[in-house]
């Protein structure tokens, strides 16, 4: 009667079983790891990215607010000094809403810079031109260039204002009409407005000062 044995068929469905555990992943399970690893990879790299945009505009909106204000801590300082150029000319030569040219004393030597803030390309460059020769003269091919702000976007409603001595410090005070009378300028408001990054409003920022140029003074 032995060769009548007939296997049960809860035994028969663990000998699959078993021989499917022992064959490794089926197709499905394999699909499905696939399935969440991909996912996973993608979660992870759009987070680094997410994460490097992020930290690359921080950064480099701390570097535009250093460089502005900086910026204007120098023009406030230089032209507070302002004074007549070694060749006779009045301290102020130029004072434009994009532009001012005038001189002073950058090094302390005891000569008269031609120093030039002007817009160009959506930059603030700063010229320098030292007096020469005998009398002095200052020649436009010795003028050293530097950008003093990058991305500047206020350039259409005007970098520089112009005030006379009738200037309160109120609101009520309107700066000079262009084109201004650089002999009545007594005072300049500087605003420069930064953009980190590029194409988005929301994070401009916007800095301005004011400087009363010493030896124009009056009864400011």
């Amino acid at each position: 009667m032995a060769n009548d044995y007939h296997p049960s068929f809860d035994a028969i469905v663990m000998k699959r079983y078993f021989r499917q555990k022992n064959n490794g992943f089926t197709l499905v399970e394999t699909l499905v790891v696939v399935s969440i690893f991909v996912i996973l990879v993608l979660v992870l790299t759009s987070f680094q990215r997410d994460l490097w945009v992020q930290n690359s505009f921080v950064q480099n909106s701390l570097v535009a607010e250093s460089e502005a204000r900086g910026a204007l801590k120098n023009f406030i300082a230089e032209l507070r000094a302002a004074s007549p150029g070694n060749d006779g000319s009045y301290p102020i030569t130029l004072a434009s809403s994009t532009a001012m040219t005038f001189f002073t004393d950058l090094d302390h030597d005891g000569l008269r810079e031609r120093v030039r803030y002007f817009m160009q390309s959506g930059s603030l460059m700063k010229g320098v031109t030292e007096p020469t020769g005998a009398p002095y003269t200052y020649l436009d091919t010795n003028e050293k260039l530097q950008t003093a702000v990058h991305s500047v976007t206020n350039a259409g409603s005007g970098i520089f204002g112009y005030y006379s001595d009738s200037y309160d410090g109120t609101a009520s005070s309107s700066p000079l009409s262009f084109p201004v009378d650089i002999s009545g300028v007594r005072l300049v408001k500087a605003t420069i407005s930064i953009n980190a990054r590029s194409g988005s409003s929301s994070t401009a920022m916007t800095f301005q000062s004011q400087v009363t140029i010493r030896n124009l003074k009056d009864n400011l």
